[in-house]
């Protein structure tokens, strides 16, 4: 990626990115009755982990706002149980680890209305270098779940933190939204950033058994995300942040997203923001086996009317939906937009085999537009897919989006622009034809591999922000066009290499 784009990047998630270095020398904490007396006589003060702390004989109840400052210095805090560490977090936590593991048996910590390990409700607090280990967060309401925080709300910065790898998501009930850092994450002001995620690692994994048959979101980092109305900043913004947890649900009608689950619900209009990732990785499988699921994506299950922006992002887990599924989005539904230029997906690759079907799409499954606002884009440039496409019989599929419909407008544009594919079925239908210019399709008449990699790059290189391609060898068999940036150096044992 060209200086002046990641310039123009990092200013503009600027406001969802903590880069504090943190190093608190306020209230010492060296024993579980000295975190007693610190949360219960000044939860806004500063203090400060010297050694791990174990809760489980204490008199420790979960404190109902902190507004102070907690640094961990890389100790963990264990024995808290099946309690929150705080209600509401309206503060700073750094470097803390909150560890439910006992004698390697993960602590059950079973959800009412709203929960999270850290907090139940995140207002306005920050998180640095902290992680939740050893925990089963079991959801079995119709309420909202989190590793860290059942509900997040504006002001709310996750920068480098993760979730273990031993850590499991559950939900077995109707109407519950969960997501391995956050369930649920909302805004109550009409601009502002709502949340950000920066350097953070799921690795926790979600199952979501039969007895849940909503459509509420499940994702791994949040459930569902809504009340997005800003339109000058991104409000939610990830970046270099990666999800490697697994993804499987056997439930009907809910919607299973690598990174988030859903962004707004059936058609709700009042979505109007901007939602953005910047250099990031699912590497999970997504797996929606019922018959009767509704949609799976590697980044976004579902999002409605909201900018969805992707740069220098890559899909490689494969997607499986008994429904819709995309590489990076299940679906799109666009009600009233009228904000930025729709979604962009940039400088981004999937090579995750995606199968389903109704809908399938190696980068969006489908993109349908309310008629009576017809202002709805989507455009696809200097991306490339990988992986086979595979729907029913009477499914539709492609390389790119599987379906586009309902809006045929000037207002709405479609465009696919310096994209590699295997095979020439970009899409199976749409009501607006898509633009498309300097794609290379594997299949075409006269291919040649060292061609259309010197084509594409040729674009690259005179367009600002486009990321070069190179060529590479993908597996044992493919030879293709690959962007510069995900091909893996030339000592990784031969998956990717450098051909010239």
């Amino acid at each position: 990626m060209k200086k002046s784009t990641v310039k123009s990047i990092a200013f503009a998630v600027a406001v969802c990115i903590s880069a504090l270095s943190w190093n608190v020398r306020g209230a010492e904490i060296a024993t579980a009755s000295d975190f007693v007396a610190a949360m219960s006589q000044d939860s806004a003060g500063s203090h400060a982990l010297t050694a791990d702390i174990d809760l489980a004989d204490s008199a420790y109840t979960t404190v109902p706002n902190f507004t102070g400052t907690l640094d961990g210095q890389g100790h963990a805090i264990t024995g808290l149980g099946a309690q929150s560490l705080f209600v509401t977090n309206a503060g700073h936590v750094a470097n803390l680890t909150i560890d439910g593991a006992v004698s390697g048996v993960n602590t059950e910590w079973k959800a009412d209305s709203t929960a999270g390990i850290f907090c139940v409700v995140c207002d306005g607090g920050d998180f640095v270098g902290c992680k939740v280990a050893g925990y089963t967060l079991r959801v079995s309401t119709a309420g909202y779940g989190g590793l860290f925080a059942g509900i997040a709300y504006e002001g709310s910065v996750f920068s480098s933190c993760s979730t273990d790898v031993g850590c499991v998501v559950r939900s077995a009930t109707a109407n519950a939204t969960v997501g391995c850092f956050v369930g649920y994450i909302t805004c109550n002001v009409a601009e502002g950033t709502i949340a950000g995620f920066t350097d953070c690692t799921n690795n926790a994994t979600i199952l979501v058994t039969s007895g849940d048959y909503s459509a509420r979101g499940k994702g791994g980092f949040v459930g569902k995300i809504d009340n997005v109305v800003s339109t000058s900043i991104p409000e939610v913004a990830f970046v270099r942040c990666v999800n490697a947890g697994t993804m499987s649900q056997s439930a009907k009608l809910s919607r299973l997203g690598g990174f988030v689950g859903t962004v707004g619900g059936n058609g709700e209009k009042q979505q109007d923001g901007i939602i953005r990732f910047v250099d990031c990785t699912n590497e999970s499988d997504i797996t929606a086996s019922n018959s009767q699921s509704s949609c799976a994506a590697g980044f976004v299950a579902h999002a409605s009317s909201i900018s969805l922006e992707f740069s220098g992002c890559v899909n490689r887990g494969n997607i499986l939906c008994a429904a819709t599924a995309g590489g990076f989005v299940g679906e799109i539904s666009e009600y009233g937009k009228s904000v930025g230029n729709g979604s962009i997906l940039f400088n981004s690759a999937n090579y995750g085999n995606v199968t389903g079907t109704n809908n399938v799409g190696g980068l969006v499954g489908t993109v349908s537009w309310n008629a009576g606002y017809n202002r709805g884009q989507l455009h696809v440039r200097n991306c490339a897919t990988y992986g086979s496409i595979t729907t029913g019989e009477e499914g539709n599929a492609g390389q790119i989006m599987a379906k586009a419909s309902s809006g045929t407008s000037n207002g709405v544009i479609i465009e696919f622009t310096n994209v590699w594919v295997p095979t020439s079925r970009l899409y199976t239908s749409s009501t607006k034809e898509p633009v498309v210019t300097s794609v290379q399709a594997a299949d075409a008449e006269g291919y040649d591999q060292s061609k259309a990699c010197k084509a594409l790059d040729a674009v690259a290189e005179s367009t600002e922000g486009y990321e070069r391609w190179m060529l590479g060898r993908l597996g044992d068999d493919l030879i293709a066009p690959e962007l510069a940036c995900f091909v893996t150096q030339p000592w990784a044992a031969g998956f990717r290499v450098f051909l010239r």
